[in-house]
């Protein structure tokens, strides 16, 4: 009887681990605050390709569709655990990367945390811009409302009204 062994490639993994608010806090008067998401989105981001995209254009490695598809299913893995105290608002969500180099894993990993985080602030500009966008309109159509009525006479009530509700 014959026997035949190879050894495995060793593989490294790094782990990073980034809470999230898995609930917004109340809004003051006055203020407006970014949806949180839950667990499974952010996961979905991590695997995502613009995230990864992102991860391998930061490392100049290639991107390729193929390229990120394979970063994607051969080398991340994501896992949230969210706390079970009542008065921590808070997951945690685990991304770890594995790879035959202990240096590789550990900067893919860095550098995917970061894609993740640049990806959450980006929803939060968007977000606001958006409310920006929309208040800009409101002010626009009020500015109209308030040139229309001044070519009418006996309109000085409206035209006033129009003023300070601009104002708030």
């Amino acid at each position: 009887a014959y026997f035949s062994s190879s050894r495995l490639p060793e593989t490294y993994r790094a782990k990073a681990v980034i809470a999230i608010a898995r609930n917004s806090a109340p809004s003051s008067p006055g203020t407006t605050n970014i949806q949180a998401l839950n667990d499974s989105a952010y996961r979905i981001a991590v695997k995502g390709s613009g995230v990864i995209k992102q991860t391998l254009d930061n490392l100049g490695l290639p991107s390729t569709q193929r390229d990120v598809n394979n970063f994607s299913e051969n080398k991340v893995r994501v896992n949230s655990e969210s706390t079970q105290n009542w008065n921590d608002p808070n997951s945690n969500l685990s991304i770890e990367v594995s790879d035959h180099s202990a240096l590789n894993a550990a900067n893919y990993t860095n550098a995917l945390a970061s894609a993740l985080i640049d990806w959450d602030k980006n929803r939060g500009r968007e977000y606001f811009q958006g409310q920006i966008d929309s208040l800009q309109t409101q002010l626009k159509s009020i500015d109209q409302q308030i040139r229309s009525l001044q070519t009418q006479p006996g309109t000085e009530q409206q035209i006033e009204n129009l003023i300070t509700s601009r104002q708030d």
